[in-house]
């Protein structure tokens, strides 16, 4: 995918529309509006940067590590929160 920008652009494409469509199903968990309220597009872009990160990492050591413990990783990350 790194190597071929056609396919780079449909990726970005569909995290793109993932994270549309997440941030609209947040919004109507929350009560909230998407053109409105900050916190579903906000989350659902958060989600998109564990996801990208979390694959970036996975091609980057030849797909030996388990994927979903990358995801959980990154989200163990944020939830620690900045190094002071």
């Amino acid at each position: 995918v790194e190597a071929h920008p056609a396919l780079r652009m449909r990726l970005v494409g569909a995290f793109d529309e993932s994270e549309r469509a997440l941030a609209a199903a947040i919004a109507t968990r929350t009560g909230t509006t998407v053109d409105v309220d900050v916190q579903p597009t906000l989350l659902a872009a958060v989600q998109g940067v564990v996801m990208r990160t979390a694959l970036h990492r996975w091609w980057a050591g030849s797909f030996t590590a388990a994927l979903p413990a990358l995801v959980e990783e990154a989200w163990d990350s944020l939830a620690a929160g900045l190094p002071a």
